[in-house]
C-alpha cells in the first residue's frame, strides 16, 4: 500500500498495473481513432453495423515500459 493510499504520480512515477507485466494489450493511436470517428460521422450509413479493428501494436506492459526512458529509469532517482 502507498503511504498516501494513492499510487505515486508525476514524471518519475513507475508504471503500475493490476495485470501481469507479460499480459499483452492492443494499442491504438489517437490520430487513427480520430480519423475513424470522423469518417463514421461523415458517412454514417457506410459504417452502420460495421465492426472496425482499430488496434495497431500489441505490446506487453514490460514492452511498453521498455519503450519509455522515463519508465525505464523510474526506480532510479530523477535526473538533476
Amino acid at each position: 500500500m502507498f503511504g498516501s493510499d494513492s499510487p505515486p504520480s508525476g514524471p518519475f512515477a513507475p508504471l503500475i498495473t493490476a495485470a501481469s507485466p507479460e499480459i499483452s494489450v492492443a494499442l491504438v493511436a489517437a490520430d487513427d481513432l480520430g480519423a475513424a470517428v470522423a469518417a463514421a460521422v461523415v458517412g454514417p450509413r457506410k459504417f452502420h453495423g460495421a465492426e472496425i479493428q482499430l488496434a495497431g501494436d500489441e505490446l506487453t506492459f514490460s514492452e511498453i515500459a521498455a519503450t519509455s526512458p522515463r519508465l525505464r529509469t523510474a526506480k532510479s532517482s530523477p535526473p538533476p
